[in-house]
């Protein structure tokens, strides 16, 4: 679907733009291949003349967040500070909160594909648009 065919439909000035820029990042989930423990991701970052989107999805069919704050809250606790990972705080939040476990089990049972062409991604329908007719609010799929 064409962007002027979207913006017909959809009430998305964003992409009234004519140029928009952008950068896509595939993420294997690390280096080993065969790592069924952490999903892989693809996250698009859109610059336009006066903003920016960013969107992040992964190969991961349900919606393991509550909320978006628990979303990157996932994410974020295995970013290293200082050159190490806080595996107290991560042991500490996997007894807490019950989604993180739940998505852990999830991806210890699910298959993985060898070429990143074969990976379906999904947005988690955290992004909403507005239907231009009825004004209702669309989740991104």
């Amino acid at each position: 679907m064409l962007a002027k065919d979207i913006t017909s439909k959809l009430d998305i000035p964003f992409l009234n733009q004519k140029n928009i820029d952008a950068q896509v990042r595939y993420s294997l989930g690390g280096a080993l291949k065969t790592d069924k423990s952490k999903p892989r991701g693809l996250a698009i970052k859109l610059n336009g003349e006066n903003e920016a989107w960013t969107m992040v999805m992964l190969n991961t069919e349900i919606n393991f967040a509550k909320n978006p704050q628990e979303f990157g809250q996932f994410f974020e606790m295995n970013i290293p500070v200082n050159g190490k990972v806080d595996k107290e705080n991560i042991a500490k939040l996997m007894k807490e909160v019950d989604s993180y476990r739940n998505f852990v089990e999830y991806n210890s049972k699910r298959g993985i594909t060898p070429s990143v062409s074969n990976i379906e991604f999904y947005s988690i329908h955290t992004f909403m648009f507005k239907d231009k007719k009825s004004g209702d609010m669309i989740p991104a799929r």
